[in-house]
């Protein structure tokens, strides 16, 4: 093997860059854009739907979520493969699907849907790396966790008031 990847690193980088990013990446990535596009009205439900969905993926393998978070911010080149895959599969139909929504005005326009889908981000990536990579040890409720950032995005981005 040494032979053939040269190091440890090489080998890890060519397993990530044709499992993870080529296979398993683009199918997890494809589950995840339906299951956006699948918005059918309640908001609130659809993202608990949502997060828990992620939540059910990423504790079926939390070693690979691991491996590929490290291999992402290491590896420039399979960091801008991914994001490649990413955009189209995640960021796209999420500012679509907020866009959407302030249209209708269903949610507050004060903002960009690009503001409304960080805020989005952060609050369900930061849950899952919470929960599945810094600390799996804790006791973590994951009903009454998704549920609360459900609740707490529904009310951030549904209130015009400055508080």
């Amino acid at each position: 093997m040494f032979k053939h990847f040269g190091s440890k690193e090489f080998l890890v980088q060519a397993v990530i860059a044709e499992s993870v990013v080529a296979n398993l990446a683009p199918v997890s990535l494809a589950a995840l854009s339906e299951a956006i596009k699948a918005h059918a009205g309640d908001l609130r439900a659809w993202h608990v739907s949502l997060l828990s969905a992620r939540a059910d993926a990423t504790s079926a393998a939390p070693e690979l979520t691991r491996l590929l978070l490290v291999e992402i911010l290491r590896d420039e080149q399979l960091r801008e493969a991914f994001a490649r895959t990413w955009l189209s599969a995640v960021w796209e139909p999420l500012t679509g699907l907020f866009e959407r929504l302030q249209t209708e005005g269903r949610i507050r326009s004060d903002m960009t849907p690009e503001t409304v889908c960080r805020a989005f981000l952060s609050l369900n990536i930061g849950f899952l790396i919470s929960r599945y990579v810094l600390a799996p040890s804790l006791t973590w409720d994951n009903k009454n966790e998704i549920e609360s950032i459900a609740t707490v995005f529904l009310r951030g981005i549904t209130s015009d008031s400055k508080d």
